[in-house]
Parts: C-alpha cells; sequence; structure tokens
C-alpha cells in the first residue's frame, strides 16, 4: 500500500529553522515556491512508482525526494509490504493542486493535492489483485521543507480534512 501508506501517512509538521534576517528567501514568490513543491511531488510520484515495480528493491531511493523523517516512514512502509507479500504496478498521477499554506520566508509549503491513484492496483505474492474498493481519486494535505541548500523535499502527506479536492 505504498501509495496508499505512503502518500497518507501523518503529516507531523516539523518546524524548520527560519531564514537569518541578512538572507532572502530562497524563492522570489509564492507562485515560484508552489512550482518547485509541485515538481519535487512530481518526482515523488515517480520515485515511488520505481520502488514499487522493483517490489520494494532499493527503497532507499525516496530518500533523494523526501525527508530524512519523512523517508524513514515511507521506507517502514515499503518494508511492511514486502514483508506482506503485496507490490504495486501502475503510478499515480497528480491531478491539481493549490496553495494552503506557506511560511513568511518560503521555507514550509503546504499544498492541498488531488491524485489519482485509479491506475495503481495491489498484487498479492500469487500474483492476484487485492485492490481495496474505493475512490480512484485521493484528497491529499501535503507537507514541503526547503533545505538550507534550496531544495524542496516532501516532508508527509495525509488525507485532506476539508471539503474533497477531486
Amino acid at each position: 500500500m505504498a501509495l496508499g501508506l505512503s502518500a497518507c501517512g501523518p503529516a507531523g509538521a516539523v518546524p524548520s529553522p527560519s531564514a537569518s534576517p541578512s538572507e532572502a528567501p530562497v524563492f522570489g514568490s509564492d507562485d515560484d515556491a508552489v512550482a518547485a513543491a509541485v515538481a519535487t511531488y512530481e518526482r515523488y510520484l515517480v520515485v515511488n512508482a520505481e520502488i514499487n515495480a522493483d517490489q520494494g528493491a532499493d527503497a532507499e531511493r525516496i530518500l533523494e525526494v523526501t525527508t530524512n523523517r519523512y523517508g524513514t516512514q515511507l521506507l517502514a512502509d515499503y518494508r511492511d509490504m514486502r514483508q506482506a507479500g503485496v507490490h504495486i504496478t501502475g503510478a499515480a498521477v497528480l491531478r491539481s493542486s493549490h496553495l494552503v499554506e506557506i511560511d513568511g520566508d518560503r521555507n514550509v509549503i503546504v499544498l492541498g493535492m488531488c491524485v489519482d491513484v485509479g491506475p495503481t492496483r495491489y498484487i498479492n505474492e500469487d500474483g492476484v489483485d487485492v485492490t481495496p474498493e474505493g475512490k480512484d481519486l485521493a484528497s491529499l494535505e501535503v507537507t514541503f521543507n526547503v533545505t538550507d541548500n534550496s531544495r524542496v523535499l516532501l516532508n508527509g502527506s495525509e488525507q485532506w480534512s476539508g471539503e474533497a479536492l477531486c
């Protein structure tokens, strides 16, 4: 349930150090920060699909696009799936996103996202499709942190609690 588990784990906001008064924000505008966060999430979807296609092998690749804290949670999810004998085929697709919150220095970005998980299938060790019944679209609240070296990393994802985004 790599997408289910990995895309819906607790966000657990982690405060990030703010820039000192002499430092300018990494991004010149909120739009630039949102665009960088969306690009990170799209890259995450690709890496997640690759890990799933490899049935969880070399899952540490996820750390390229996540904070260490969130990546550690995802690594546990991949390990649990391998132990359960389940893997995921296909790739989720980002359908839309909008800004929910951004801090003054643009170091923490929170987006509402609509992700199409319909193309993904859960396959057990006998090759049987055990995909849970339900919606193909997931409404998520996704948090990103900007690192000291200006990288935008996925820091958490949870089910959207407001009115459906999709």
